[in-house]
């Protein structure tokens, strides 16, 4: 065993050439030097990444106690003199001993531990939940109507909102209102949160050189100048000043040469006369064009901090956040300052984590490097026993629309190693360019690509440091690409559909995916190849309702929501399978309230399963299985069954369910989602956009500058939002924000690329018709068109096209041994999580707790019926938490059992006691109404004259007395607002039987120091002073 510390290392792994493993070496490495496994911080990107990794790890121990080859195979990989299948085993057996304790997550989850750890530093509920994708749409639509309900209120506010949804969907007109201004915020609510404010307004302002008089006497003088009146192309510019043109002034005629200083017209140099005539309308132009640029950018930063406000209230009443509020919650709260709660959190959790391992760094985010950066510099700052080791490849950087810096690991190793020579660098840097997934021919291609001499890609190889792949697999492969003469995209799909059927992979038992760039030719491809009577699924971003049984199961709910939906009851009524649901058609609506009322007593996954039950055996397998993911829908969205069926809709709408493994047919997917992943075959028929029209639709621009802090990272100084792009030449800042915007497209898109060409491993298929100026199949034809093409058999002979270049052999499937049949699975999500067992926890205790009970008291827990009055009283308990308000209508919508006050009540029991009995939730709603009828309870439930927030069932935590005190409270009333409050109200419900003065008085005494903890614990979280908070017992 080598006695050598382990450094801090840096690999930079190309596609293939065994990231994973680089992890999981080390990983055993540290292992076997005695190690504990809870010492060991392990972080990569995704919930599958992790599992397998840990996977990874598990089984390389496991055969290397079971097996000699296995085990020299590790040593080797570990450069050890010697190991014995007796360390593996002990080095297995510590990990198996700590399964609990395991710290290999992804980043997301360990900030979330973090958090959750120190809830009461960071002054968040212990019990914050993270929303889902279906969670934060609806968070974001609540806060949408949030900001224009407030509006509403006032014809000027609503009228500055309306300008402003025009400024941030820049001018585009849409009936789809809802579904663009939610675009436009996702593309800029993020950059909102990232940039500092004061980047919104630091575009340099342009003064117009003239007002409106001196103006109109400079056109006068301009239409006086000799110029203007000899020659026609000065008259139309003048008039293009004249009518406010200016766009046109700038990119046309003699005035566009002197807005970009070429001074060039008509191949003649423009005099100093002609020159003096224009640059005054070329200065006033850039003026008029710069201002409503700054404006929009003013307009859609206020837009966006309204959303964030409204955003963040709604979020904080459900209790729920975002793993981006958690990491920008880090940031903000964390900030290792002197004498601030940063540095004792970052001291505690240095204090139990000695090695760092972190993968696809490539990815990392300079927010989720701010956050974990105070514990990476105490590692690196130690040499000998504490390690980091990071594992990337800028290469395929492709998620830089989410965070990802790309130039983060280099930028890293740059700082650490600075002045550092050789063998005495800090970091220690490796590359990998093995490939063990690739065969020659395809990495051929791939270096024959990005080893051309054109100037984007040569800029690529300089930042990348891209070096030849070499193939470490000794199997035949080939490489072609295709070009076909049509340039519609069916006449591409459909090529792909007579390749596949030529081939037939998922019946040599071969794995087969079909990778576009956008979602939407992902569908588009798959629709053609289904036609043709190709297995084909999607996964990733598939939308369930696209399946005919489905959208029959849909439209059921939708009408159960809308009886009188017109649309859902003629899609559920003229469905040939309508019939296998008699009520449906006999009586409708005694049906649909009979459906509602089961939703209400009993769960979505059950109704839903006994909606599809008579299908399944009338449908295909596919279909099947696609009822089978409703049904699974259905389970997952129990958390939100609070509210109307259609509610339910709308979350299966949002989801994006996995369709089945690709060993039963061809997978189709985007490039982003197929990143991590190998194929025995890849067919590329999305190459012809330009990467210059790369996110058109998002028209803020930013600059960078590096920001203040240990690395100099950059950060966004400046923005712009929706300028004309006219502007560049008159305006250095803005130029300045077009080129920094075209390397970031040109790199990302050189990534995507990469990502793309790396995935296949025996069969690369490229296709393309007539491509545009610098996109893929551009690039494609420049490096390989004409390089060489090899006979092609004639099984392959029917393919429409010309090959334009091909490598290797052709009929590479027909020796496939088709061990690999699919995809790499994904891993289930590792059962991992942080614990802090170096920490001592202080005592903790509940309000609930500090109920004073006597002897007589415990004797009723034991009496006969005490089980069915405690299942009753949890029943009454959780319904009255669903009421905010109360008042006459909902009483008679709960009295007629109907509405959404009934729905809400019910949801909320079966939540709180789910597989009860009916006649057990029937007592319970009895018990319910009958305390409506008490005056006390309906005026304590009443909406009160004055401004007020009402929060149910609240989550609280905080430290009193050196304890922490954490609970939920059945209602709390904040007065004016939960954000703000200056008097609180508490109400807790209790269902104890008072026949006398003397059970009341009893009651009131039990009750009270839960209620004293109560104030005291509300006191301390909201800041308001304990005479300000009252606290009352409601006897329901």
């Amino acid at each position: 065993m080598s006695t050598a510390p382990p450094s801090h290392e840096a690999i930079l792994a190309s596609a293939g050439c065994g990231k994973t493993q680089a992890l999981s070496t080390r990983y055993i490495g540290l292992l076997l030097r005695g190690i504990p496994p809870d010492r060991i911080l392990a972080l990569t990107f995704t919930r599958a990444a992790a599992g397998e990794m840990t996977e990874r790890i598990m089984l390389r121990l496991a055969a290397a106690v079971q097996d000699a080859a296995a085990r020299r195979s590790l040593r080797d990989d570990l450069a050890l003199d010697a190991l014995s299948a007796e360390q593996a085993s002990e080095a297995l057996g510590s990990m198996l001993a700590h399964l609990h304790r395991l710290r290999i997550s992804t980043l997301d989850s360990f900030f979330l531990e973090i958090v959750k750890a120190f809830a009461l530093e960071l002054g968040v509920p212990v019990q914050t939940e993270i929303m889902d994708e279906y969670g934060d749409a609806r968070v974001r639509a609540a806060a949408l109507r949030a900001v224009f309900s407030a509006a509403r209120t006032s014809v000027p506010s609503f009228n500055d909102l309306s300008a402003v949804f025009s400024q941030l969907t820049f001018g585009g007109e849409s009936r789809r209102v809802a579904e663009r201004l939610t675009a436009a915020i996702d593309d800029a609510f993020a950059l909102y949160l990232d940039a500092p404010s004061e980047a919104w307004s630091a575009f340099p302002p342009v003064t117009a050189p003239f007002d409106d008089a001196s103006w109109r006497s400079c056109l006068d003088a301009c239409a006086a100048h000799p110029l203007t009146i000899a020659n026609d192309k000065y008259r139309q510019v003048l008039e293009r000043a004249r009518q406010a043109r200016w766009e046109e002034l700038l990119k046309t005629g003699p005035s566009a040469k002197v807005a970009d200083k070429s001074y060039v017209f008509n191949r003649k140099p423009l005099t100093a006369q002609e020159i003096e005539l224009l640059e005054p309308l070329v200065r006033q132009a850039h003026a008029k064009l710069i201002e409503p640029a700054r404006q929009r950018t003013r307009a859609c930063h206020a837009f966006l901090e309204q959303f964030d406000a409204a955003f963040t209230s709604v979020k904080r009443a459900r209790g729920a956040l975002t793993f981006n509020d958690i990491a920008l919650l880090l940031r903000h709260r964390l900030s290792p300052s002197p004498g601030g709660d940063g540095l004792y959190v970052y001291y505690r959790l240095d204090g139990t984590i000695d090695h760092m391992l972190i993968d696809e760094f490539q990815d990392t985010s300079i927010l989720q490097w701010t956050d974990i950066e105070p514990l990476a510099a105490e590692i690196l700052a130690a040499r000998g026993e504490r390690s980091l080791f990071l594992v990337g490849d800028i290469k395929q950087a492709i998620y830089g629309w989410r965070g990802g810096c790309a130039a983060l690991l280099r930028t890293i190793i740059s700082h650490y190693n600075h002045g550092a020579q050789g063998g005495d660098a800090h970091i220690l840097e490796h590359q990998l360019v093995k490939s063990y997934r690739s065969g020659t021919d395809i990495l051929g291609a791939v270096n024959a690509v990005f080893g051309a001499a054109r100037g984007d890609v040569a800029r690529w190889r300089d930042q990348t440091q891209f070096q030849p792949h070499e193939s470490a697999v000794d199997h035949s492969s080939y490489a072609e690409l295709r070009t076909v003469e049509a340039d519609e995209d069916t006449a591409r799909y459909h090529a792909v559909a007579l390749l596949l059927k030529a081939i037939e992979p998922w019946k040599r038992g071969l794995s087969a995916a079909v990778l576009c760039r956008t979602n939407d030719a992902v569908r588009d491809a798959l629709d053609i190849l289904k036609q043709e009577g190709i297995p084909a699924f999607s996964r990733g971003k598939s939308r369930l309702t696209e399946n005919a049984a489905v959208q029959l199961v849909l439209s059921i709910f939708r009408l159960a929501d809308q009886p009188r939906d017109g649309v859902s009851a003629y899609q559920a009524l003229t469905s040939p399978c309508a019939a296998l649901w008699p009520w449906l058609v006999r009586d409708r609506l005694a049906g649909l309230d009979s459906l509602r009322i089961r939703l209400a007593y009993s769960t979505h996954a059950a109704v839903v399963e006994e909606l599809v039950e008579p299908l399944r055996p009338r449908v295909d397998e596919a279909t099947r299985q696609a009822l089978d993911q409703l049904v699974d829908l259905a389970a997952a969205f129990e958390p939100w069954a609070a509210g109307r069926p259609s509610d339910f809709v709308s979350f299966v709408e949002q989801a994006a369910p996995q369709d089945p493994a690709a060993s039963v047919g061809v997978v189709g997917m985007t490039i982003h989602a197929a990143k991590g992943l190998g194929f025995d075959m890849v067919v590329l028929p999305e190459l012809e956009g330009s990467y210059k029209q790369a996110g058109a639709r998002q028209q803020i621009y930013t600059r960078t500058a590096s920001a203040a802090g240990l690395l100099d990272l950059p950060e966004v100084s400046q923005i712009l939002v929706a300028p004309k792009k006219c502007v560049e030449l008159v305006d250095e800042n803005f130029r300045a924000m077009v080129e920094e915007r075209e390397r970031q497209q040109e790199q990302e898109f050189l990534n995507t690329l990469y990502v793309a060409l790396t995935r296949a491993k025996r069969g690369l298929y490229m296709i393309v018709s007539q491509p545009k100026a610098h996109s893929a199949g551009e690039l494609l034809l420049a490096a390989l068109g004409g390089a060489g093409t090899v006979k092609q058999p004639r099984s392959l002979a029917g393919i429409p096209g010309a090959i334009q270049y091909a490598a290797g052999a052709p009929e590479w499937f027909t020796d496939a041994s088709g061990a690999q049949a699919a995809a790499p699975p994904e891993a289930g999500p590792a059962a991992v999580a942080l614990r802090d067992s170096a920490t001592r926890r202080r005592p903790h205790r509940t309000p609930s707790s500090e109920e004073r009970v006597v002897l007589a008291d415990r004797a009723r827990w034991f009496g006969v019926g005490s089980r069915a009055a405690a299942e009753t009283g949890t029943l009454v308990h959780a319904m009255f938490s669903a009421v905010a308000w109360l008042d006459d209508a909902a009483i008679a919508q709960l009295r007629q059992r109907k509405g959404d006050a009934f729905d809400s009540v019910l949801a909320c029991a079966r939540r709180a006691a789910p597989g009860m009995s009916d006649e057990h939730y029937e007592a319970g709603f009895q018990r319910f109404c009958a305390s409506l009828d008490k005056p006390g309870v309906t005026a304590a439930l009443a909406r009160p004259a004055a401004q007020c927030e009402v929060a149910c069932e609240l989550p609280f935590a905080t430290l009193v007395a050196n304890a922490v005190v954490a609970g939920r409270c059945d209602r709390v009333v904040f007065f004016p607002s939960r954000d703000k409050p200056e008097r609180i109200d508490i109400v807790d419900f209790k269902t104890d039987r008072i026949s006398s003065g003397d059970d009341l008085r009893r009651a009131v005494e039990r009750y009270e120091p839960q209620l004293e903890h109560y104030r005291a614990a509300l006191s301390a979280v909201y800041g308001v002073a304990p005479r300000h908070v009252s606290a009352h017992v409601l006897f329901v």
